[in-house]
């Protein structure tokens, strides 16, 4: 137990400040933006809901030895029989001169890759024909990541790159294909199947396998969270008031939803469990629903956080990750409010995925009261 975990059971947060004032350890200070939302925006429930998001992603990502990333992996294997989980692991790629990403060819970086196949040798020593073999796999952009699930499905001889910010956004006749797919493409094909120095996994080498992009009829993660990005929802304003394009922007639950490897794990157990088919199912639901994805990925790792554990500051995360910042109902408006999701307490990963596509009902409820931090920093 680190010290900052015993500072966490001994003190309690006080949910109507920023975390950035209370735990200097794991929290910068407040930055312009923020207190902006505070001071001009009255938005102080943005900064507090962020902060619930960024201790869930601690509890995920940080500290040395974290497994629990494939903890989760392992977990939604238990959806079907004869399945290999292969640990998740990130990457480096740059822009070329046509601005596509491709993998970074260092040696580095490479090495990183061949060492990584060699690991999945050691885990795949033996398959059978109907095998699902899966991970989720981070590409290192340099300022920001984004990470896809690759499922290896030897029975139908494909490999699925999934892609939370690829998908068809509602009303618009265009398909966005994600930036980083073919990088995505060019880890799966060296990993699966070799290419060139890279020998690809030993057991599989019997088998052909064609790469696919998985379809998605709805844009899961239009904006990828990335704030330079433009939610489709407003994007009829740039011609009209750009000001408040970008102000509604900033605030939007788009914004807000930076969880791409936990959409990619929800797309894996999703495949385990039922394959393209069910997928599907599932997304066209969503789609015709309209329903914010954000709120389905925040029950789905709601869920989560049951199964391995609490996060740090965990009586702060229980009361703000349930909500989120939105203004759905005056979608062109700079008009927000608070929200609270629906959750139920999963004690397996199968409830998890089965209360993340349920009950979609939100509750409009009072913002916290910012007078404390607004004499604090305004």
């Amino acid at each position: 137990m680190n010290t900052i975990y015993k500072f966490n059971i001994i003190y309690y947060m006080d949910l109507e400040l920023p975390l950035e004032v209370q735990d200097t350890v794991n929290f910068e200070e407040l930055d312009e933006m923020q207190k902006d939302f505070i001071c001009k925006q009255n938005a102080l429930d943005l900064v507090l809901v962020e902060n619930a998001n960024e201790l869930f992603r601690i509890l995920m990502q940080e500290g040395d030895k974290n497994t629990n990333i494939e903890k989760i992996l392992k977990a939604i294997g238990k959806e079907r029989k004869n399945t290999i989980a292969l640990p998740s692991q990130t990457f480096e790629v740059k822009q070329t001169k046509k601005e596509n990403w491709v993998f970074t060819n260092t040696g580095d970086n490479r090495g990183e890759l061949e060492d990584y196949i060699c690991s999945c040798n050691n885990k795949v020593n033996k398959v059978s024909e109907d095998t699902i073999i899966y991970t989720i796999v981070g590409l290192d952009l340099g300022e920001g990541g984004h990470y896809a699930a690759i499922i290896c499905d030897i029975e139908d001889k494909v490999i699925y790159i999934f892609d939370s910010m690829s998908g068809q956004v509602p009303g618009d006749d265009d398909y966005t294909t994600g930036g980083l797919d073919r990088a995505f493409k060019q880890v799966a094909k060296r990993l699966f199947i070799g290419e060139t120095t890279f020998t690809g996994i030993k057991a599989l080498k019997k088998y052909k396998f064609n790469i696919r992009s998985v379809y998605n009829p709805y844009i899961l993660q239009p904006t990828g969270g990335f704030e330079e990005f433009i939610s489709p929802v407003i994007q009829s304003l740039e011609k009209k008031n750009k000001k408040l394009m970008h102000q509604i922007n900033i605030q939007h639950t788009d914004s807000q939803n930076h969880f791409c490897y936990i959409w990619s794990i929800w797309f894996a157990q999703i495949y385990l469990r039922g394959k393209i088919d069910l997928y599907d199912e599932i997304i066209d639901q969503i789609a015709e629903e309209n329903m914010i994805s954000l709120v389905v990925i925040k029950k789905y790792i709601f869920g989560i956080v049951n199964i391995i554990g609490n996060t740090i500051h965990s009586n702060f995360f229980n009361s703000k990750f349930k909500q989120i910042w939105s203004n759905h109902e005056t979608p062109l408006e700079n008009k927000f409010a608070l929200y609270q999701l629906a959750v139920k307490r999963c004690t397996n990963m199968k409830d998890c995925l089965d209360n993340s596509i349920i009950d979609y009902n939100l509750k409009k409820i009072s913002n916290t009261s910012d007078s404390k931090i607004k004499k604090m920093i305004c």
